[in-house]
């Protein structure tokens, strides 16, 4: 409520929240509307076709981490194709990677929690290529083990945009996904970590 005073003293057009208060707003039944987590989809699905191009993997399976989520069954209900795989700890389905996957090169695209994929680096493989939407990116010490599997990280830091005062870090030079318009014009900001 108070947010929503502050955007009309400002006479900003909405409103948008960030990183897991959408969800728990969501799942406290609390109606705050869903533009953060269509805009987050969006740029999550161009963001795996920017990997998918830059890997040459065009057409590889999806494996996506959070599947059931808020960001998650928008970005499943947007990947109408075969070879998507959801993996999510919550609720019924897979919860470890496809073993039927293992050795084939594949994008990854974790939409979960802070902390959450590396609970799966020992199941990762060679060729495997990691899109990472959550913030914060992997640390150093995950990123190095993430490399050591013979994985490639990349991940997705926002939409080009200005903000003030600048965000900080990963996301320098730009807006998270939740914030920007979800106009067909937004830039995504899609950044290879580690080695």
């Amino acid at each position: 409520g108070r947010m929503e005073q502050i955007r009309r003293l400002v006479g900003a057009e909405r409103c948008a929240l960030a990183g897991v208060l959408p969800s728990i707003l969501n799942g406290r039944g609390e109606d705050h509307g869903t533009t953060e987590a269509e805009v987050a989809a969006e740029c999550v699905v161009r963001a795996i076709g920017e990997v998918r191009r830059r890997e040459g993997l065009e057409g590889c399976p999806l494996i996506v981490l959070g599947a059931r989520g808020l960001v998650g069954s928008r970005v499943m209900a947007r990947l109408a194709e075969s070879g998507v795989h959801a993996v999510d700890r919550l609720g019924e389905g897979a919860t470890e990677l496809p073993e039927v996957l293992r050795g084939q090169r594949a994008v990854l695209v974790n939409l979960t929690w802070s902390g959450v994929l590396e609970t799966y680096i020992s199941q990762m493989w060679p060729g495997l290529v990691v899109l990472n939407e959550v913030y914060p990116p992997p640390g150093l010490m995950a990123l190095r083990a993430i490399g050591a599997q013979g994985v490639t990280v990349y991940h997705l830091a926002g939409v080009k945009g200005f903000a003030f005062p600048p965000f900080p870090g990963d996301y320098s030079g730009g807006l998270p996904c939740c914030a920007a318009s979800g106009n067909g014009a937004m830039e995504i900001v899609v950044v290879k970590v580690g080695s």
